[in-house]
């Protein structure tokens, strides 16, 4: 079976586009890869990698991983709550979906997805990946060899 990875990011529009890519899913009878990838901030990337140094250097190899491990643990429980949310609210339940979440630059993110999992045929950006004009397009358009679809928020009132 087809299937569509559809990118978004982890922030309060991660939402956007997901009327679309259910309907096309729907349309061209593919299954939905959500990856969902959530910005680095900086405070907490500071404390994380200050404490992963300081126990690195102690020798605390566990300490690491278990900070590391609950890191993750809470983005993943963020990215879950919001995706059970968005297909409760477009589909009413009636679509299963597979979703994984990534942290840092998209691009290199969507590129390393598609080595992993072979299946996936067309690339679907939300509007959240977008924020005065699409970052990065060159250099996605380098790196990934499958159909990419961007999306563009409305302006203001436009149906």
């Amino acid at each position: 079976m087809k299937e569509i990875l559809f990118v978004t990011k982890g922030n309060k529009a991660y939402d956007e586009g997901f009327p679309y890519v259910f309907n096309l899913s729907k349309i061209i009878d593919a299954q939905i890869h959500i990856l969902m990838v959530y910005d680095k901030p900086f405070l907490e990337t500071f404390e994380t990698d200050m404490a992963v140094t300081a126990f690195t250097d102690a020798g605390e190899f566990r300490t690491v991983k278990e900070i590391l491990k609950e890191r993750l643990q809470r983005i993943r429980k963020d990215a879950m709550n919001k995706l059970v949310e968005a297909v409760k609210k477009y589909t009413g339940n009636s679509i299963e979906i597979n979703w994984d979440v990534a942290e840092g630059n998209f691009v290199s993110n969507i590129k390393s997805f598609i080595k992993k999992n072979k299946g996936i045929e067309m690339v679907v950006l939300s509007p959240s990946l977008n924020g005065n004009g699409f970052i990065g397009a060159k250099e996605m358009y380098k790196k990934i060899s499958i159909p990419i679809v961007t999306m563009s928020r409305l302006k203001g009132g436009e149906e």
